[in-house]
């Protein structure tokens, strides 16, 4: 079946990508991907409503009927049978294209043949979209983009000014292509901001940090929005593989100095101890999704690590983090 896409171009490589994990990550194996300006096609067998639980930088996920020219549209909807099904239209208006109004009651007015307009509780809601191509669609999942400013740090019990907005957090945890009841581990847990998104769709998720003070945060920000740990310590990056048996996925934002407590030691030292680390932590095929706030740091990883994509995501100020992917090789 082929889907589409409706990325939010918040970002030029980031939608598409933590697009295209969550769909790994819920058992999709997509193929014949292509991007029509902000939408991304590819044919898959998935869940959407699951694929669109995960998004942050994304708005629907739709089953795509048909991709031509506006006539092909037509004739689409011409050929869709409702069935006297509830179902509601919508064209969203692509720059200064005022046209849009106009495409919702012509293609409304030929599916109205076999079903019934309702604009307040549709059964089935289709979309009309325009790039290079046109594009009608069904509605299969939408993307709740307001449950991230909802959880944003500030409305958090604990508060500490550097962390990630929960849209970053939980692209992050999906580009890691975590599943359900699967084990992700943030070793430097902070706030726990990362933790959470994890949780929210479903991860097991273990933490750690160094400072007894973030340790007792990301447990009062789980407990605040009840959802539970399989396992939280006070412990050096180093020390972790100690305590914990392998981890099916590592998705963290580690100090990077200034606010951030290094405990004075250099960043190069911090993040080689780190991946040697992850190297003893991660299955073999696992994947760490890490913030670093320099792509030169990314030779740190070793041989026992391949970098697949780097994404450039400015924070907020002059700050600029590089969002990388590590996948964990066989040993």
């Amino acid at each position: 079946m082929r889907w589409l896409i409706e990325l939010s171009g918040e970002h030029p490589t980031l939608p598409r990508a933590e697009a295209l994990a969550a769909v790994e990550a819920v058992g999709g194996k997509p193929v014949d991907v292509s991007q029509d300006g902000g939408f991304l096609r590819f044919e898959a067998r998935m869940k959407p409503e699951l694929v669109a639980e995960r998004l942050a930088f994304s708005h629907f996920v739709d089953e795509e009927i048909v991709a031509g020219s506006f006539d092909e549209v037509v004739a689409a909807a011409e050929a869709t049978d409702m069935y006297g099904a509830r179902f509601m239209v919508r064209a969203p208006a692509k720059g200064t294209n005022s046209m849009h109004q106009t495409i919702e009651k012509e293609i409304g007015q030929i599916l109205a043949r076999t079903g019934k307009v309702d604009l307040k509780r549709p059964f089935v809601t289709f979309r009309v979209l325009e790039g290079q191509r046109w594009h009608f669609c069904k509605v299969a999942g939408r993307v709740d983009r307001k449950q991230f400013e909802r959880r944003k740090t500030s409305r958090r019990p604990f508060i500490k000014p550097v962390s990630l907005h929960p849209t970053l957090a939980r692209a992050l945890v999906n580009l890691s292509r975590i599943g359900a009841q699967q084990t992700l581990l943030d070793p430097f847990c902070g706030t726990g901001g990362i933790l959470l998104e994890a949780a929210l769709i479903g991860a097991e998720v273990m933490g750690s940090d160094v400072d007894e003070r973030m340790a007792e945060g990301t447990w009062r920000t789980m407990f605040h929005y009840k959802r539970g740990m399989a396992g939280l310590f006070t412990l050096d990056v180093g020390s972790i593989p100690e305590r914990i048996d392998k981890v099916d996925a590592i998705a963290t934002d580690p100090p990077y100095g200034r606010s951030s407590s290094t405990k004075k030691e250099p960043l190069e030292s911090l993040y080689r101890r780190s991946f040697e680390a992850f190297a003893k932590l991660l299955r073999p095929g696992g994947r760490v999704a890490i913030c670093l706030p320099d792509g030169k740091y990314a030779q740190l990883a070793g041989e026992s690590f391949a970098l697949q994509e780097e994404h450039s995501v400015k924070v907020h100020g002059s700050l600029t983090r590089h969002f990388m992917v590590f996948a964990r090789s066989s040993p």
